[in-house]
C-alpha cells in the first residue's frame, strides 16, 4: 500500500487559522505576518479544501487533488478521486482505503509512532504555520490568490539553504493559503506546490465525515504503524504481506542485508549492499505514482520507467502481476540495474 504514501507525506508539510483582521495602511512587515497567523490559530475549530499537490521539474509535472477536511484535535477526511485512496481518522481509529484494489487498513491511533500521530494532530495548515515560525522569514509583498488579497513572505529552511520557500498568507483568514519550495536538482529547478482552494474555516461538518464503513466486499486488514519490521530473509517477510515478494535472481555482486516491512503501508524495502555500494528494491500493490521526469524502456518484454534519481543514481520502475517495483542504486551503472531488473 505504498500509494499511501504520497498522502501522508504530503501530512508532514503543512498548517492554518481565522479571523477578519483589519490592517488597512498599517505597513506589513514578516514579523507581524507569521505572529498573526500563530494568534488566529487558536480560534480555528476546524477547515476544509481541496488542495493541490504539484511537483515540477522543468517542463514536466506531476499532480493530485485531494478533499481534505480537519477538525482539530485529531479528525480527518481526505479523498483522492484521482487515486481512488480515501483516509478517515476518528481520534482513535484510521482507515485507510483503496478503491483500486477494494481493501481497507484499519489501524489504532495508539498504534501510530510519534511522527504519524503528530502528522493526524497538527492537520496541514498547522505544520505550515510551525515551519514557517521556526525560520528567518522575509516579507515579500503581496499577491492574489482566488482573488482574495495575500501577503507573501519567503524562508530557507535550516539547513537547506539551497532551497526557498514561500508562502502566501490570505490577508482576512491569516491563514497559510499556498506554498512554493523551490530547489535546484541535477535536472534542473524543481518546485513543490501545495494549494488550498476553496478553503473555508469553521463551518458545520457532518460528524459521520470522521467514520468509514467500508463497501460491500472490502478486504479488511488491521493493526500496524508505519514502524518498520525487519527481517534477515524473504521467506520470513512474506508471511506479513498480502502479495508474492519478487527477488532478482542477478544483484550485481550485492548480498542481501535486510527486508524491512512497512507495517500500515505493507510495503517491502530489500536492502542490498557490498562494501559501500547499495541496491534498494521497494514493492508494494497498486500502481506507482507515475514519474513525469521518466522515459519508457522496454525489458523483457515488460514496459519500465527509468530515471535518474536527485543524488544521481537510477530508478527503474514497473509493475508486474498487481505489484509495483522500484529499483534504486546510486552506485550500479545503468546496464548492471537493467541486468537485475531482467532477472525479476
Amino acid at each position: 500500500m505504498k500509494k499511501y504514501a504520497i498522502i501522508l507525506a504530503v501530512l508532514f508539510v503543512v498548517a492554518l487559522t481565522l479571523g477578519c483582521a483589519q490592517q488597512s495602511a498599517q505597513k506589513m512587515n514578516a514579523k507581524d505576518i507569521v505572529n498573526r497567523m500563530v494568534e488566529k490559530y487558536e480560534s480555528v475549530k476546524n477547515y476544509r479544501a481541496d488542495v493541490l499537490y504539484q511537483v515540477i521539474i522543468g517542463t514536466k509535472s506531476m499532480n493530485t487533488t485531494m478533499n481534505y477536511i480537519y477538525e482539530k484535535p485529531d479528525k480527518l477526511y481526505i479523498h483522492n478521486e484521482k487515486l481512488g485512496q480515501i483516509v478517515v481518522s476518528n481520534g482513535k481509529t484510521i482507515w485507510l482505503y483503496s478503491s483500486r484494489d477494494n481493501s481497507v487498513r484499519v489501524v489504532s491511533f495508539s498504534d501510530l509512532n510519534s511522527k504519524e500521530k503528530e502528522s493526524f494532530e497538527k492537520g496541514m495548515l498547522r505544520t505550515i504555520i510551525d515551519d514557517t515560525v521556526k525560520n528567518n522569514v522575509t516579507y515579500l509583498g503581496t499577491d492574489t490568490f482566488e482573488g482574495r488579497k495575500c501577503y507573501v513572505v519567503k524562508f530557507n529552511p535550516e539547513n537547506k539553504k539551497e532551497v526557498t520557500v514561500k508562502v502566501w498568507v490570505d490577508s482576512e483568514y491569516w491563514l497559510p493559503v499556498k506554498v512554493y519550495s523551490s530547489s535546484k536538482t541535477l535536472f534542473g529547478n524543481m518546485i513543490t506546490a501545495i494549494e488550498f482552494r476553496n478553503l473555508s474555516v469553521n463551518t458545520k461538518i457532518n460528524e459521520t465525515m470522521f467514520n468509514f464503513t467500508p463497501p460491500e466486499g472490502t478486504r479488511i486488514e488491521r493493526g500496524g504503524s508505519n514502524t518498520p519490521s525487519t527481517y534477515e530473509n524473504v521467506s520470513d517477510a512474506q508471511k506479513t504481506v498480502n502479495f508474492t515478494i519478487i527477488s532478482p535472481r542477478y544483484t550485481a555482486n550485492l548480498n542481501l542485508k535486510d527486508v524491512v516491512v512497512l507495517n500500515s503501508t505493507g510495503t517491502v524495502v530489500l536492502e542490498y549492499a557490498n562494501g559501500t555500494c547499495t541496491m534498494t528494491v521497494i514493492e508494494s500493490t497498486g500502481r506507482i505514482f507515475e514519474n513525469p521526469r521518466a522515459k519508457n524502456v522496454m525489458i523483457n518484454g515488460k514496459k519500465v520507467e527509468e530515471y535518474r534519481s536527485i543524488t544521481g543514481g537510477y530508478v527503474l520502475s514497473f509493475n508486474e502481476n498487481g505489484v509495483s517495483v522500484r529499483v534504486v542504486s546510486s552506485c550500479l551503472t545503468r546496464g548492471e540495474l537493467i541486468k537485475v531488473v531482467e532477472s525479476m
